[in-house]
């Protein structure tokens, strides 16, 4: 995915994140995070960055900030949710947000 795609189809659509169920959401979240990591648009910082934007995606959305000390407490699992997210499988991602994104 470009730059210009991540925007049009992740950004571009942050007005509509309350209307989201929190299956949809979860799902919006993972993808955005994983495809923001994998475009790598910055040198040093985009995990810090994908995790700033997932923040403010579920603030849009009426959920608040995110905790990731359970992503830091399973890191070998985050890293495998990044890399199924290079074949599309966002399935490991989705669980690892539906864990920390506040009901």
């Amino acid at each position: 995915m470009t730059k210009d795609g991540f925007q049009k189809q992740f950004l571009a659509r942050s007005g509509e994140l309350k209307s989201l169920a929190r299956p949809e959401l979860v799902s919006y979240l993972a993808e955005c995070h994983v495809e923001f990591i994998l475009i790598h648009p910055f040198r040093e910082g985009n995990g810090r960055l994908s995790r700033l934007l997932c923040d403010v995606l579920a603030v849009l959305a009426g959920k608040g900030l995110l905790d990731y000390s359970l992503w830091d407490e399973h890191k070998a699992f985050y890293f495998k949710a990044i890399q199924a997210g290079v074949s599309g499988n966002y399935s490991p991602m989705m669980r690892l947000v539906s864990d920390i994104l506040p009901d």
